[in-house]
This record gives structure tokens, C-alpha cells and sequence, in this order.
């Protein structure tokens, strides 16, 4: 299983919401994370998941793009400099 964590652009203050990218083999999915623990004595983190929000999707490429509009919606502009 591979994993990439994405999070929201919030003030520090609140509390960012959390996204996971999970490949099972085959297909791409979505996760919630509600808790991100760092296991010290593994140097590792564990990423305890609730809930599904999306997939399958058939490329990481599609399931990044689907997590990037629920973390940034319409907020998420493309640069003049880019375009």
C-alpha cells in the first residue's frame, strides 16, 4: 500500500483537514485522516483513517486531482505566470 498525505492551506490556529492516497495495487482511493501519530521509537507515522471519500480512481494523477478540489475548491487558481 502506498500513502500520500495532502493538507489544507489554514490558519495554524485551525485544524487542517487531512487527505490520503491510498493505491491498493490496483486503483487509487481517498481517505479521511483524523489522526496522524509518529511512532518514535520506529521513526515511523501511523495514519489512522475513518472514513472513504472518494475512488476508485484509475490514476494517481486523478485521485490527486479529485483531493486537491475538496481540499481547495474554487480557491485553487492557476498562476498568471503558469498560464
Amino acid at each position: 500500500m502506498l500513502g500520500v498525505e495532502m493538507k489544507s492551506n489554514t490558519k495554524a490556529m485551525a485544524n487542517p483537514e487531512h487527505i490520503l492516497i491510498v493505491f491498493d495495487g490496483e486503483e487509487w482511493f481517498l481517505r479521511r485522516i483524523y489522526l496522524v501519530e509518529h511512532k518514535l521509537d520506529f521513526n515511523r507515522k501511523l495514519y489512522h483513517s475513518d472514513r472513504s471519500l472518494g475512488g476508485p480512481f484509475g490514476s494517481v494523477e486523478e485521485a490527486v486531482a479529485a483531493a486537491k478540489e475538496m481540499l481547495y475548491g474554487a480557491r485553487q487558481r492557476v498562476s498568471p505566470q503558469t498560464a
